[in-house]
């Protein structure tokens, strides 16, 4: 505050010329609290989308799950069967069971060396895990890789031209199955289980 002299009152800095005014302006107290209530209110609605936001991604990883695992077991059974040859070795036949398919073929993960042919005996098959669930195992040339306890059921059954039965024996029919149908049961995050379903043609069947 600044005395005037003439008119006997005082007068604050900040009305006075800005060559004189020393009056420092700032925030006052309550401008401080409304800045920092945004400030929370703006962080809390962040940081619920946010969570919100993982929450549903976990959510949505869980439900997918089950179609995942479906793809990547489908998608090597299909590789396998594209390769799928027509052995004229009695030993190693093309032998589908309801739970179990065995052939040969060019097809490899590299898990094991190849003949000098370039053949390998691929095999898959339902391995009891106990509760009424099975590890689908895929074994090539007698090397194993399973893919966990996620399954209730696995089924192949083959087409030979006219209609789809479920075992087939290349010594005995003496060729190859037209097309394999794969039937599987997942476990989901959910405890339920899913049904998949996929058609496989073998190439150089009859």
């Amino acid at each position: 505050m600044k005395w005037n002299e003439k008119n006997k009152v005082l007068i604050p800095y900040r009305k006075c010329r800005v060559k004189t005014c020393f009056f420092l302006t700032g925030f006052t107290l309550v401008e401080l609290l409304i800045a920092i209530s945004i400030t929370a209110i703006i962080m809390g609605i962040t940081y619920a989308c946010y969570f919100n936001t993982v929450r549903t991604t976990e959510q949505c990883r869980e439900t997918l799950k089950p179609y995942k695992i479906a793809s990547i077991l489908f998608s090597k059974i299909n590789e396998d069967i594209r390769g799928c040859y027509n052995s004229q070795n009695k030993h190693q036949p093309f032998l589908g069971r309801e739970n179990s398919l065995k052939f040969v073929s060019t097809h490899s993960l590299g898990l094991s060396k190849s003949n000098k042919y370039g053949l390998h005996r691929i095999e898959y098959f339902a391995l009891p895990q106990g509760d009424k669930r099975f590890n689908i195992c895929r074994k090539e040339d007698g090397v194993k890789f399973c893919m966990g306890g996620y399954f209730k059921s696995l089924q192949f059954s083959y087409y030979d031209g006219h209609k789809w039965v479920k075992k087939w024996d290349s010594n005995w029919r003496g060729r190859l199955p037209q097309g394999v149908k794969v039937n599987i049961s997942i476990e989901g995050e959910d405890n339920q289980f899913h049904t998949f379903s996929s058609l496989f043609v073998i190439p150089c069947a009859p």
